[in-house]
């Protein structure tokens, strides 16, 4: 590996086998010159470029990047693989860390920033959310910076984006997660009660939609369900009925993809049961309930 230019004290571009690569180690740049062969052992990091990822975007933004980040980067990275089985990927440990380097100065400057779907997110990916929470721990211990329990969702949808990229017939979660609030709204229109997103009730109903969209996303979805129960849901839950397919709807405008008649009254038996809670929540006086 020979270096071509010195980009900072710690970081190089050079040739090596595959091409030109982005270098870093401590020193490296102050060390060696230009033209000279770089010690593989001295090399900590390479990374390659990638046309999301040209050489001169790539080698800038590591040249500027603090090492601290980076390593708090791909420890986050390295949780993310262990824990949510994302492959080991160097786009996304690149993104983290501009992520993190961002939310950092937006920490020093006082920014805070707002997530209108947090919930939603925490709702459908909880094991996301749980990771990301996690990487705030990363940095806080690799870093001593505390960052709002917030950027959890930010890592959380860095994490979404990845598998996503690794899953390419994937729904797109960005759509799920809009159609979710829409279908709290359908609800409350529908039977006229404001559904409160952070109860335990809501997020019953949100777990049971969380199975419908895998079973869409696996081309499994709910086809034998007996004719007698399906004749019962429709005599008894009418109103729910005709709210799931209002559901339905929605889903087949924003995923491009229609559910069948056992998965509407799959849906709506948890319209119903989330409704009921709903009323039963209104009538309980607020001291019984605490």
């Amino acid at each position: 590996m020979y270096i071509e230019r010195i980009l900072s004290n710690n970081a190089v571009i050079a040739t090596a086998d595959s091409g030109e690569v982005v270098a870093l180690g401590p020193g490296i740049g102050f060390r060696h010159k230009k033209g000279t062969e770089l010690p593989e052992e001295e090399v900590e990091r390479v990374f390659r470029p990638s046309p999301a990822q040209p050489l001169e975007q790539l080698g800038a933004f590591l040249a500027d990047l603090p090492s601290a980040y980076l390593d708090a980067a791909v420890e986050v990275c390295e949780a993310a693989q262990t824990e949510l089985s994302i492959p080991p990927s160097q786009s996304l440990a690149i993104a983290i860390a501009d992520h993190l380097s961002f939310a950092l100065r937006r920490q020093r400057e006082g920014i805070s920033v707002e997530y209108p779907l947090a919930w939603e997110i925490a709702q459908l990916y909880p094991t996301y959310t749980a990771v990301g929470r996690r990487a705030v721990t990363i940095v806080q211990s690799r870093l001593g910076v505390q960052l709002p329990d917030e950027e959890s969702i930010s890592f959380a949808m860095h994490f979404i984006n990845a598998h996503a990229g690794s899953a390419p017939n994937s729904l797109p979660w960005t759509r799920q997660l809009t159609l979710i609030s829409q279908f709290f709204d359908v609800i409350d229109s529908s039977f006229g009660v404001a559904v409160d997103r952070e109860s335990m009730s809501a997020s019953r109903f949100v777990t049971h939609l969380r199975y419908v969209f895998a079973r869409i996303e696996r081309h499994t979805q709910l086809e034998d369900t007996p004719n007698e129960l399906m004749r019962s849901i429709a005599e008894n839950f009418s109103d729910e009925i005709a709210c799931a397919h209002r559901i339905a709807y929605l889903i087949r405008l924003g995923l491009g993809t229609g559910i069948t008649s056992d998965e509407v009254a799959f849906v709506a038996i948890h319209v119903a049961r989330l409704v009921k809670d709903v009323k039963e929540d209104r009538a309980t006086p607020a001291l019984e309930r605490s």
